[in-house]
């Protein structure tokens, strides 16, 4: 399964005092903590953490059909590799690992999270835009070579996202995310 998360930096300045008294220790564990930090740009840092758990969320709650029940510090984030604007990392979610790769940009930062490293994926990052179901709709017409009027987006008892064709759930892997002006998807080429 797949997950993903984008982070506005404008949108999260304006809406989150990060540095209020207990915000950090009620997200994060203590080495994350301390990788936000010490940090040269810890605001930077935190973004990053927060959507590798966000991601690795996602895609656990995929993965098992489960309820919605979000607790960060259940998922222990560890960055295995960082160069330029992209950044390796792994979550630990009790005994389940998640691969994590994430894209920096000047605006924002997109993280993908999957159970398996180097996942082959479409993505797709939109600013300005809410027509992001619309824009992963496409995507999957082009993909399976599927008419486009035919295929919608549901949602499952726990509200999980998926896909069908003329009623029927397509076999379809993907995860949406938005935040601020950005908006994003992200579409597994390969099923787990």
């Amino acid at each position: 399964m797949i997950g993903n998360d984008i982070v506005d930096f404008n949108t999260a300045a304006l809406q989150s005092n990060w540095q209020r008294r207990g915000f950090l220790e009620k997200l994060f564990t203590k080495n994350e903590q301390s990788l936000i930090l010490n940090s040269e740009f810890p605001e930077r840092r935190l973004w990053l953490l927060w959507a590798m758990k966000e991601a690795t969320y996602k895609a656990h709650q995929r993965r098992f059909k489960l309820f919605r029940s979000f607790n960060p510090k259940q998922l222990n984030c560890e960055i295995i590799d960082a160069e330029n604007n992209s950044v390796l990392g792994k979550v630990q979610n009790q005994d389940f690992s998640y691969y994590t790769q994430t894209y920096i940009g000047e605006d924002y930062l997109h993280c993908i999270a999957s159970q398996f490293q180097q996942k082959k994926t479409v993505q797709k990052i939109l600013s300005h835009s809410t027509d992001i179901k619309q824009e992963l709709i496409l995507a999957v017409s082009a993909l399976k070579k599927l008419p486009l009027a035919k295929i919608s987006i549901k949602k499952d008892g726990n509200f999980i996202p998926y896909l069908t064709f003329d009623g029927f759930a397509i076999n379809c892997d993907f995860s949406i995310s938005h935040h601020g002006i950005f908006s994003a998807f992200v579409l597994s080429l390969t099923q787990s």
